[in-house]
């Protein structure tokens, strides 16, 4: 799961570049991306995908989404990658529940080898069956006092409520490409005061990542050489090498 620190971060841009990367690595593996932003969702704007009048009943219904009505939602922009968008209008934050949020996990689980949800940076009461769903939380947040302010009380509620704090990766991003030492020093006393640590730093990929997000073309195609496209190809890289080698279904075992 993709949890923005603060909006802005970029979640949503590592989200839909970081599923384009895995279904293009391992073509063998399907991936399934979620959109669970329920009032302004960009993942299909980021893919290249018309608004999908599905989703929207299958909010309504979701109760009785079933795999066959789950299928009908998904669309694909590579024969093994499937996105299940936002709703297409703006829901209530918690027009969803922990029930719903499992339901959906378990249909997208049922079709894909892996799951990609981008989460929004608000955390509704359905967060924590969204924490405790998760293999790993990638968390994206900049190096300003906003993120670090928003990461302490993260940190809080983690402990508070006995979430799964163990989970969470923080992805510092939007990294210059020439760190001066004032930025380092920032970086450390970032890393310092946050308990997550840094899990890796993405470098700032400048125009050409609005660009590819505004056109609905992944980096990989857009700018294959792009600082920030390689970034994500190796988060992706170390993704595969942890979820270890694709275990075969019993019909392709037969």
């Amino acid at each position: 799961m993709v949890l923005p620190i603060c909006g802005g971060a970029g979640a949503t841009t590592i989200a839909v570049n970081l599923a384009a990367e895995l279904a293009q690595a391992q073509q063998d593996r399907t991936v399934c991306l979620i959109d669970l932003h329920l009032q302004y969702g960009n993942v299909a704007t980021y893919a290249g995908l018309t608004a999908n009048s599905r989703i929207l009943d299958a909010y309504r219904g979701i109760e009785a989404l079933d795999s066959d009505a789950f299928d009908m939602c998904l669309r694909s922009t590579a024969p093994n990658l499937h996105i299940f968008s936002d709703p297409g209008e703006i829901l209530p934050v918690d027009g969803i529940n922990a029930a719903h949020l499992r339901r959906l996990i378990g249909l997208a689980r049922n079709k894909a080898d892996l799951v990609i949800v981008d989460l929004p940076h608000q955390l509704p009461d359905w967060s924590g069956a969204a924490f405790d769903q998760a293999s790993v939380i990638l968390a994206p947040a900049l190096l300003d006092v906003r993120s670090a302010q928003n990461l302490a009380k993260l940190q809080d509620l983690i402990r508070s409520e006995g979430l799964p704090g163990g989970k969470f990766r923080c992805l510092l991003n939007r990294a210059p490409l020439r760190r001066s030492q004032l930025w380092e020093d920032a970086r450390a006393r970032f890393e310092k005061h946050n308990e997550f640590g840094v899990f890796k730093t993405l470098p700032d990929g400048g125009d050409p990542v609005s660009m590819a997000c505004n056109a609905g073309i992944p980096l990989a195609r857009h700018a294959p050489a792009n600082v920030f496209r390689l970034a994500v190809r190796d988060l992706a890289a170390d993704i595969l090498a942890k979820a270890g080698p694709r275990e075969l279904t019993t019909a392709e075992a037969g």
